[in-house]
């Protein structure tokens, strides 16, 4: 019977041979489904016979183009020695390795992984050369770029060429080393932004600005938490103080800034205290006031003016006394408040109602009334006097007066001493007058009024003038012609007369008078007497007249 197909019961093994098989003769036809395998064509049996194919005990090769349905290779390995190698699907090309890795190599030298669990889970991209980074690079306009750098010698530090956008457009977005206009930034356009650590929110940003650390915020910045709120420190210096503010949990809630007491110290000393109330303390975490120091005080210029001291406030202590200094510009105290001891102004003048001197800038001190009342002095003591006055100076013949007293217009007194049983009482109109006693100054009468100018110039006596009159001494200067005998009104030597330019008279002594015209300074035209003291009844009289003395007459 004629054999129609070619089945593996026909052919026995390996008698499918080169010689066997004439040209064209093996067809798709003349061969049953799965009747010719491996182990019935010899070694190299299809090398002559099928184009493109040789054949040999160890390989075979196809020149051109293999087309097959599902492909079992018994080799594990594939290889093109002379050019590249295309795998060209006109579907899906799978890679399925059931040994959980997909190997790459560069002429032997694996250089990286696709890889998974035995149970495939996560994927894995791992780079097998020693601290050889990772890139992700594309084509950008042309050019390729290094989008993405994760350098494997830093920990697998992750270097973005532009920004990072996370997720959609009015999200969260983060930016990094920026460009196209945009600084670093966290954005979100339309939504808070909160920050989280152990499931909860630590910084809360809205959308309108607000901050909130521990809250979310009511204010520009709203802070909430324990004491301390939170706390400043240096992290380049060792040598600095630490500072905290807290919130301390009295009465609805305090504030208080505090200061550590040792370098580098936990804070615990309370610079700063503010009440809720709204007081502020200084020193003290009680201010009683709504501003209480505990402790000096000291203003200076600013650094610019040199920072120099002005004003110094010294509180003192249970046993000294509070003092209050103004500096002037070289920085000497010249203005001292001392609450137990001596108080003073060094320098300028000091006055009292007004801002200006009522004389002339040469005053120091002044009191200013400008209302009905009294400018006043008062003294408790029984052992010293209200008012004490006293002139240093050394130089001599020179006018200086304790007490310049001006008039302030009108016919009023500027100036009024008033007791009980005496008056005195100094006119506006530039005089003197000695008073009896009154409840009023100006309804009291005048006994002496001393005035300048006018036929009045001089001193007026209503009443008896006593004491006064006569030579205070026989030891003074004995000539009769001398400034302190030959001076307007007494002489004031008791002389004899036979004293040099006397009126002669052995043993006889005499008071001197002497009635000076205009100058009264002892230089003037001058009438002397010389009145009889003892051993002499006679009044002896005598003229100057344009510096020369007549001879002595007797009246």
């Amino acid at each position: 019977m004629a054999i129609t197909k070619v089945t593996t019961d026909v052919i026995t093994d390996l008698a499918v041979t080169a010689p066997k098989l004439a040209a064209d003769s093996v067809i798709t036809a003349k061969i049953a489904d799965n009747a010719v395998t491996a182990a019935k064509i010899a070694a190299g049996a299809l090398g002559d016979q099928v184009a493109g194919i040789s054949s040999s005990a160890s390989a075979t090769t196809i020149a051109g183009t293999l087309t097959a349905g599902n492909t079992t290779i018994s080799s594990n390995t594939i290889g093109n020695a002379s050019a590249s190698m295309i795998l060209d699907s006109a579907g899906d090309i799978i890679l399925d390795a059931d040994g959980t890795q997909i190997i790459l190599k560069d002429n032997g030298t694996e250089f990286a992984q696709f890889l998974t669990s035995s149970t495939p889970d996560h994927l894995y991209i791992r780079s097998m050369i020693q601290d050889k980074d990772i890139i992700l690079s594309g084509n950008d306009n042309g050019s390729f770029i290094s989008a993405l750098t994760l350098d494997m010698s830093n920990a697998g530090t992750a270097t973005f060429n532009n920004y990072v956008i996370a997720g959609a457009t009015n999200d969260a977005r983060v930016y990094f080393n920026a460009s196209s206009g945009y600084s670093p930034r966290l954005q979100s356009s339309t939504n808070d932004l909160s920050i989280y650590t152990n499931n909860e929110a630590r910084v809360t940003i809205l959308n309108d600005g607000k901050v909130g650390i521990g809250t979310s915020p009511d204010t520009i910045l709203h802070l909430k938490g324990g004491a301390p709120i939170f706390t400043i420190e240096s992290n380049t210096n060792s040598s600095s103080r630490t500072w905290d503010f807290a919130t301390e949990r009295v009465e609805g809630g305090d504030l208080s800034l505090r200061v550590g007491t040792s370098l580098g110290g936990t804070p615990s000393l309370t610079s700063m205290y503010f009440k809720e109330d709204g007081k502020v303390g200084i020193g003290t975490t009680d201010p009683a006031q709504f501003l209480s120091v505990h402790g000096n005080v000291n203003f200076n210029t600013t650094n610019t003016d040199g920072n120099e001291s002005r004003h110094l406030f010294v509180m003192g202590g249970s046993a000294d006394p509070g003092t209050y200094s103004i500096y002037d510009a070289a920085e000497n105290v010249k203005v001292k408040f001392n609450a137990g001891g001596d108080s003073y102004i060094a320098g300028g003048s000091f006055h009292v109602g007004s801002t200006d001197s009522i004389s002339s800038s040469a005053e120091i001190f002044s009191v200013y009334n400008a209302a009905t009342g009294h400018s006043k002095m008062v003294n408790n003591s029984d052992s010293y006097g209200t008012l004490y006055m006293h002139n240093e100076s050394t130089t001599a013949n020179t006018f200086q007066p304790f007490i310049i007293m001006q008039k302030g217009g009108g016919n009023r007194g500027n100036i009024a001493l008033r007791h009980t049983d005496s008056v005195l009482g100094i006119s506006g109109q530039g005089g003197i007058s000695l008073r009896t006693s009154s409840t009023s100054v100006q309804a009291a009468t005048e006994i002496v009024l001393i005035t300048s100018g006018g036929y009045r110039e001089g001193a007026e006596v209503k009443g008896q003038l006593t004491g006064g009159f006569g030579a205070m001494t026989t030891s003074g200067n004995t000539d009769y012609n001398d400034s302190t005998n030959a001076r307007s009104g007494m002489g004031y030597t008791l002389l004899l007369g036979t004293a040099s330019n006397g009126p002669g008279g052995s043993g006889a002594y005499f008071h001197v008078v002497n009635f000076e015209y205009t100058a009264k300074d002892g230089t003037g035209n001058m009438t002397q007497l010389a009145l009889p003291y003892y051993g002499s009844s006679s009044i002896y009289i005598r003229q100057r007249y344009q510096g020369s003395w007549s001879s002595w007459g007797t009246v």
